[in-house]
């Protein structure tokens, strides 16, 4: 499958890809991504360090033709903890399929209480 068509496939036309995080001086910093940059990235990197992400139990709400999924994980880079938080997914039900419209994640050094 071809970045283009990942991209077509998974995400709504307007979707939007965020990640948040409490900095040092506990400041909560919105990072946006362009969507085919990071497809292009996941596509194009190279095969080490290995990436691992384990998920948790997801919560699905769900309104057709709207859903939202909250879940957690673990993202681990060799085996190692990187980082966790939450993957918060909205799919919107278009043409007979769920396409990604948002997805927001938060980052965090500490684990201990969201996985």
């Amino acid at each position: 499958m071809t970045k283009e068509q990942a991209e077509e496939a998974a995400f709504h036309e307007e979707a939007t890809l965020q990640s948040t995080r409490v900095n040092a001086s506990g400041i909560t910093v919105l990072r946006t991504v362009n969507i085919s940059d990071f497809i292009q990235g996941v596509v194009q990197r190279s095969q080490a360090p290995v990436w691992e992400e384990k998920l948790g139990s997801p919560s699905i709400l769900l309104d057709v033709p709207m859903a939202q999924v909250w879940v957690p994980y673990q993202f681990l880079l060799d085996g190692k903890l990187s980082h966790c938080g939450v993957n918060n997914f909205t799919l919107l039900w278009q043409d007979g399929r769920w396409k990604i419209l948002q997805l927001i994640d938060t980052r965090q050094a500490e684990c201990n209480d969201l996985y």
